[in-house]
């Protein structure tokens, strides 16, 4: 059957003691932005408001119409639905949750999902890419081990996902769909971008799944040895050539990861170590153009804001950013410019007060995979018009592996995971 959506209502009771810190470029504010954090589900004993086995190494989010947010375990090769209070979702007429399993590339063993996208298209009947039995993906997802699943929101008892494209030698992570007109295409056309970080590009499939190997170079002109992407969001953006549009970007994400076992050389898609310090952010165009460089930590430049960049989450042209080694989130203000006789590029200020929570302390996450903004809470029609704009500003996603490791094991790698919610205080 066909997964129909259940509204839920958020439960905010318990407040724990972890949270972000942040620098948002805007106009200076004279008292912080202060959040409350909301652990709402964790496989560790005494963390969150619920203890479940769901949490198996969470990796990327997906944020539905619905307010429903789809998690993709890395160490259970399974994607799970959860409530915004962080309970499982269970349909109408069913007694069981909504856990799909990603099979693993190489045919035995477990999948091993990373990013994952709702695809906005899926309930639009005329929408004829990603298709995968018959209909519209809901959702699509990148594996570590080099892999693109699909799953159409079919629902069975133990409902598996398929795997549309398997790309040998790569390992991807971050994952984000968009539009762009490339070539002698005369309008633009669904594509899908995907971080590879045992090549450090990003390989795009069209709404056929087929990768595309001409265009889309995605080619940092001052790129950093050593950095890979990780991860990339789509941005829209109101546009200052034309009036009453908006242009749409790819921000990108680089730091730098080592393999878990150096004896295998260059391949990360075994539970890949991030390497602290350091990492910037890039604009792109849809079609791989390079616009510009937002912000960068490396040594002797810039603002120092970065520590291994990777979660990304953005409401309007507010931009999150949040660091994996050492917790904090930072905030930009992204706009569009145009010097006088120059390409249009896009800029960024920081906020320089960092958000605090309700005691007035500085909030960090540690060992941040994730991050999303909530959409506003009006009906899904009213959420496909409003495109970009339909991100609530107030209420972010989060989720994490933040609790320390097994002697021996790569941070997270002990499947140690928590669910949680920030919210802006009013």
């Amino acid at each position: 059957m066909k997964i129909a959506y259940l509204k839920s209502a958020i439960l905010a009771s318990a407040i724990v003691s972890t949270g972000i810190g942040s620098a948002l470029q805007a106009a200076p504010k004279s008292t912080p932005e202060q959040y409350t954090t909301l652990s709402l589900d964790s496989n560790v004993n005494g963390v969150a408001q619920r203890n479940s086995d769901r949490l198996l190494g969470p990796w990327g989010a997906a944020v539905a119409f619905d307010h429903t947010i789809w998690v993709a375990n890395n160490l259970g090769g399974t994607v799970i639905a959860l409530r915004p209070d962080g309970g499982l979702l269970i349909p109408k007429g069913s007694n069981q949750g909504i856990i799909f399993t990603i099979p693993p590339a190489g045919g035995s063993g477990t999948g091993t999902p990373t990013g994952i996208r709702f695809n906005e298209a899926s309930g639009n009947k005329k929408a004829t890419a990603f298709q995968v039995g018959g209909v519209t993906a809901q959702f699509l997802i990148a594996t570590q081990d080099g892999a693109i699943a699909a799953w159409s929101g079919e629902s069975a008892v133990t409902p598996v996902a398929t795997l549309v494209k398997i790309v040998p030698g790569a390992s991807y992570l971050g994952l984000a769909l968009n539009s762009a007109q490339v070539g002698t295409a005369t309008s633009p056309s669904q594509y899908l971008y995907a971080c590879n970080v045992n090549t450090g590009k990003i390989d795009v499939f069209d709404g056929s799944y087929v990768q595309q190997t001409s265009g889309f170079s995605f080619t940092d002109p001052n790129a950093l040895a050593g950095y890979v992407p990780v991860n990339l969001k789509s941005l829209a953006l109101p546009s200052i050539t034309e009036k009453g549009k908006k242009d749409s970007y790819l921000v990108v994400a680089y730091t730098q990861v080592l393999p878990a076992n150096p004896a295998a050389g260059t391949d990360l898609s075994a539970a890949p170590l991030v390497k602290n310090g350091g990492g910037y952010l890039d604009v792109f165009k849809t079609d791989g153009t390079f616009v510009s460089r937002l912000d960068t930590n490396e040594t002797g430049t810039a603002t120092n804001l970065l520590n291994s960049p990777w979660g990304l989450a953005h409401a309007g042209n507010v931009f999150w950013v949040a660091n994996h080694s050492d917790g904090l989130i930072h905030r930009f203000i992204l706009t569009e410019n145009a010097p006088t006789g120059e390409a249009v590029t896009v800029t960024s200020v920081e906020d320089p007060s960092p958000l605090q929570n309700s005691f007035e302390q500085t909030l960090d996450l540690t060992s941040v995979w994730a991050i999303h903004f909530d959409f506003k809470h009006v009906a899904p029609a009213e959420l496909i018009k409003q495109g970009e704009d339909a991100f609530a500003d107030d209420s972010i996603v989060c989720y994490t592996m933040h609790f320390t490791p097994k002697a021996g094991l790569a941070d997270g790698e002990n499947g140690a995971g928590i669910f949680g919610r920030l919210h802006k205080d009013q």
